[in-house]
């Protein structure tokens, strides 16, 4: 797994364990370093989350989730790549496992991003960072610690569930309408946690070096695309669709290329696309 997030923000990642028959089990004392790509191999981890195992009934044995505040203060810095291992001790051995790497970028240059708010009791409605343009899932937290994985439904079905029922409760569902984000049912309780996963506006380039977040060899398709605008304003169509159709040959070329998951943040990563 690799993700690309905004300095100063939480990610996470997760392992299993099994014993060395094949049946499930917790495990103990899991452990977990996170490495900055390319250093010494002497150097020390940036940081050493613990693995915190998932105990909800309907998680099998051995389900662990790693948080990792990738913070300016913990070490971490933008423009690079982090690794992620792993171990637990799992009946009489240690095995390490290689879990998963992240790329740190500056606030407003992930494409993908994540945010984490406090609901308010009896609200359903919140507006969304000003630099979102897609949910892509949203989870809800409890006052017990359930998480749950909300469904997404549409306008319409949100209207009608409200007018079915306005009873407050745990979400289950949401729809993104416009600039704001609907959960249903109404949260019931304050002090819980919605967390979305977004694909976002990249930050605007101002100063004379700053870079679109994503490959250089694609840069040039931002003219075609402006071109294909303005020749579409103009009213000539056949223009417009030739270069718009240069434009997304080029990035479906791109996506199916194995060799395009390339090091640094400012590569498409094709999972994502």
């Amino acid at each position: 797994m690799h993700k690309v997030i905004a300095i100063d923000n939480t990610t996470h990642f997760w392992f299993a364990a099994n014993d060395t028959d094949g049946s499930g089990t917790d495990g103990a004392t899991p452990a977990a370093d996170v490495r900055l790509a390319g250093a010494a191999a002497a150097d020390a981890p940036i940081i050493s989350p613990t693995p915190v195992l998932l105990t909800h009934a309907s998680y099998p044995a051995g389900c662990y989730e790693i948080a990792i505040d990738a913070t300016v203060a913990n070490g971490f810095a933008k423009d690079n790549e982090y690794a992620i291992f792993c171990t637990l001790a799992v009946g009489s051995t240690n095995p390490t496992g290689f879990v998963g790497s992240f790329n740190v970028v500056a606030a407003g240059d992930a494409l993908l991003d994540a945010y984490e708010w406090a609901p308010g009791a009896d609200v359903a409605a919140y507006d969304l960072p000003d630099n979102v343009r897609e949910i892509l899932a949203v989870e809800y937290t409890d006052t017990d610690g359930d998480l749950t994985k909300l469904k997404e439904i549409s306008v319409g079905e949100y209207i009608e569930a409200r007018i079915k029922s306005d009873t407050a409760g745990t979400p289950t569902s949401y729809v993104q309408h416009g600039s704001q984000l609907l959960l249903y049912p109404t949260p019931a309780n304050a002090n819980e946690a919605v967390k979305i996963w977004a694909v976002t506006e990249p930050g605007d380039l101002a100063a004379g070096g700053d870079m679109p977040p994503f490959p250089p060899h694609l840069h040039e398709f931002i003219l075609d695309r402006a071109l294909a605008y303005a020749a579409r304003h103009m009213g000539n169509l056949e223009v417009a669709e030739a270069y718009r159709a240069n434009v997304a040959a080029a990035l479906e070329y791109e996506k199916k290329q194995p060799a395009a998951e390339r090091d640094g943040p400012d590569r498409m990563i094709p999972s994502k696309f």
